[in-house]
């Protein structure tokens, strides 16, 4: 006879049930115990899938809005000659770099600093360009300013393939977050 079958034998049925009622007790704690785990868990992943990643994503975006407005413009002066659009311009400008700022105090991590500091840099290079672009255009040096204008452009793209890789950062980081999540998910299944 087993040690086991001995104990079992011993045992009233009194304490029979208060020993399995403890361990479905027990059960019951564990296994909701890893539930409240798993969902401070999948509360922290949405929190940081909503506050960093998604975040990120709409100001990559909204960058890329503020710069295409931003390229129009001249275009525009050169064409009617009005103030007003240089006025425009500027507006956008105000929002590009303001939500640049954002970005940067935002940024956590030292990938999102360095992407969004190439980003600042390549913008200045180009927005001096454009300025140098205007000046030319306001006194009547056309032909300069147009052969100028060229190479603005190719600064454009420079900074619009910068915010394309700033948002595919965290648009990898969803991806990993998500990839992570799956495989705690079946963890805590198997658990």
């Amino acid at each position: 006879m087993s040690y086991i079958e001995k104990f079992r034998r011993r045992l009233n049925l009194r304490q029979r049930i208060f020993i399995f009622l403890s361990l479905i007790i027990i059960l019951t704690l564990a296994g909701g115990s890893f539930t409240f785990i798993y969902a401070l868990r999948v509360e922290a992943l949405f929190t940081e899938l909503t506050e960093t990643h998604l975040s990120s994503i709409r100001t990559a975006n909204q960058l890329e809005t503020a710069l295409a407005n931003i390229k129009g413009y001249v275009s525009y002066y050169f064409i009617e000659k009005d103030p007003k659009w240089l006025g425009k311009m500027n507006a956008q400008r105000d929002i590009f770099l303001e939500k640049l700022r954002q970005a940067k105090n935002n940024a956590t991590l030292e990938e999102d600093r360095e992407a969004l500091q190439r980003i600042e840099k390549e913008y200045l290079g180009y927005m001096n360009l454009k300025d140098r672009v205007i000046e030319l255009y306001k006194t009547g040096q056309s032909e300069k300013g147009i052969r100028l204008h060229q190479r603005v452009r190719e600064k454009f793209f420079d900074v619009m393939e910068l915010t394309d890789q700033y948002r595919e950062i965290h648009d990898r980081r969803i991806r990993e977050s998500q990839e992570e999540n799956r495989h705690q998910a079946k963890s805590m299944m198997l658990i």
